[in-house]
C-alpha cells in the first residue's frame, strides 16, 4: 500500500495540500485568551466520532462490492481504502491524545455508517458520498481550527488532519470528472458532484 506522504507527492494535485497546510500553519501561531483544553478535547472529541463513522462508512463500501463496478483506471477501491487508511490513522492520533490526558478513547465499535449509504445505488453515488463526507470534514476541521480551539497542539493537529480530508475530496472530484476540482476561494466555489 501506498504511503500517504508518497500519495500527496505523486498525485497531480498534491500541491493543494501544500498550500492548505501553509495557509493552516498561520493560524496555529498565537490565539486570544488563555487555553481552553477541556473545550478542544470536547471539540477533538465530536471530530473523533467523526473519523470512527467514516472508517465505518468505507468499510461498508468496500465490503458491499459496490466500488468493484467503477472502471478499472479510476482505482476506486484503491483509493477508498487509502483514504480509510487516512481516517484510521487520525482517529489514532485522537486516541493518542485522549489517553495522555486519561480520557477514554473513541472506536469503531457500536458505529453504523453513514445513513446516505444506503441510497447509493452504483459506485458513482458511492464515491459521491465519500466526496461529500470528505469535504464536510474538511469544513469541520478548517472552521474549528480557525474559529474556536485555542490550545496550540490541538489546533496543530487539526491543521495536519485539514489539509489531508481537502485532498480527499479534491481527488473525487477528479475521479469522477468533475472539473476544475481545484479553483480560487476553495470553500466558497468548491462545487459537489451531483447524481447523474
Amino acid at each position: 500500500m501506498i504511503s500517504r506522504r508518497k500519495f500527496i507527492k505523486t498525485a497531480g494535485w498534491g500541491a493543494l495540500p501544500v498550500l492548505a497546510t501553509l495557509n493552516a500553519c498561520e493560524t496555529v501561531t498565537g490565539h486570544a485568551g488563555e487555553d481552553d483544553w477541556r473545550a478542544d478535547y470536547n471539540i477533538m472529541g465530536d471530530a473523533a466520532r467523526f473519523e470512527a463513522g467514516t472508517i465505518v462508512t468505507y468499510q461498508s463500501m468496500l465490503d458491499s462490492g459496490i466500488l468493484s463496478d467503477a472502471p478499472p483506471p479510476l482505482l476506486a477501491e484503491m483509493n477508498a481504502r487509502l483514504f480509510k487508511s487516512h481516517h484510521d490513522e487520525h482517529l489514532a492520533a485522537f486516541n493518542q491524545a485522549f489517553a495522555a490526558k486519561g480520557l477514554e478513547t473513541v472506536d469503531t465499535g457500536g458505529v453504523t455508517a453513514d445513513p446516505r449509504l444506503d441510497d447509493a445505488g452504483n459506485w458513482r453515488d458511492a464515491l459521491i458520498l465519500a466526496l461529500n463526507m470528505e469535504f464536510e470534514a474538511a469544513q469541520f476541521y478548517f472552521s474549528r481550527m480557525t474559529d474556536q480551539l485555542t490550545t496550540t497542539s490541538v489546533r496543530k493537529l487539526f491543521a495536519n488532519i485539514f489539509p489531508i480530508e481537502m485532498s480527499h475530496a479534491v481527488a473525487f472530484k477528479f475521479i469522477l470528472g468533475e472539473q476544475p476540482a481545484i479553483n480560487a476561494g476553495l470553500f466558497e466555489k468548491f462545487s459537489i458532484a451531483v447524481k447523474l
